[in-house]
């Protein structure tokens, strides 16, 4: 529970500013520990570069959040049994 805590800190901002640099793979981690039960019996493929984005995190949260839970139930409507997330952003 400590995590979820500490990411939906991240998620609003509480621990930010506006602007903030950050590595696009601790915005994809936050969103994943906020939905991690939606992740179940899901593959996740993640490949991206170790940048750093200047971005305002909460947007970029809010933004990351709605893509893959868009992604999720898109999956689930598919009706294949076997499902990949794949995320990247080289």
């Amino acid at each position: 529970t400590i995590d979820i805590v500490n990411s939906l800190r991240n998620f609003t901002g509480l621990n930010q500013g506006r602007v903030k640099e950050i590595r696009f793979q601790e915005i994809v981690a936050t969103v994943k520990n906020i939905i991690s039960r939606k992740l179940d019996h899901i593959e996740i493929v993640e490949s991206y570069d170790e940048s750093i984005i200047q971005c305002n995190v909460v947007g970029i949260n809010q933004v990351v959040m709605n893509l893959l839970t868009n992604a999720l139930d898109a999956m689930e409507l598919s009706g294949k049994e076997k499902k990949i997330l794949k995320i990247s952003g080289n």
